[in-house]
């Protein structure tokens, strides 16, 4: 499993979209978490999506985590 995402950073406002290239079953009706990274709370859930494949890519699923919803600025981790 590998994530694709922004490690620099986005604008609260702007979409905020972590990849995760992982198995076609692997992730089927799983969650993530994103936690403050100074107090360990909990500050977003949601639900991963499955994001299909990329012709010519061999056989790689991608799924999407997206966390637009989440505006506070803070520095986090996505479990």
């Amino acid at each position: 499993m590998n994530f694709l995402f922004n490690h620099i950073g986005f604008a609260p406002s702007a979409n905020k979209v972590a990849l995760i290239e992982a198995p076609a079953d692997q992730l089927e009706g799983k969650t993530f978490t994103v936690f403050d990274a100074k107090t360990r709370h909990a500050a977003f859930r949601g639900a991963i999506h499955a994001r299909g494949t990329v012709a010519k890519w061999k056989n790689w699923h991608f799924w999407a985590a997206d966390l637009t919803a989440l505006t506070q600025v803070g520095e986090y981790f996505i479990v």
